[in-house]
């Protein structure tokens, strides 16, 4: 498996949320997306639309990077919050 740099994420609210961009319009709005944690659903309740992620100690800018097979096929993303 090789792993390469994506790019980096800045976070100014201490959290992120992982999910489609055909989504963003589907998701909650900010303020009710603030009090959810881990699964985000769609307006019908489905499963699906996203993950918050919190937790992690606050903001900053963190490196994103994909690991990827003998195919050059993207099988992981990783995001390192560790601020060591």
């Amino acid at each position: 498996m090789e792993l390469k740099e994506l790019g980096v994420v800045g976070v100014d609210s201490g959290q992120l949320i992982i999910t489609d961009p055909c989504y963003i319009n589907t998701l909650p709005v900010y303020e009710k997306l603030c009090d959810i944690d881990g699964q985000v659903y769609f307006p019908r309740g489905f499963e699906g639309a996203g993950v918050k992620i919190t937790g992690f100690g606050g903001d900053g800018i963190f490196p994103v990077f994909g690991e990827y097979d003998k195919d050059g096929l993207l099988v992981k993303v990783v995001i390192d919050l560790d601020r060591s």
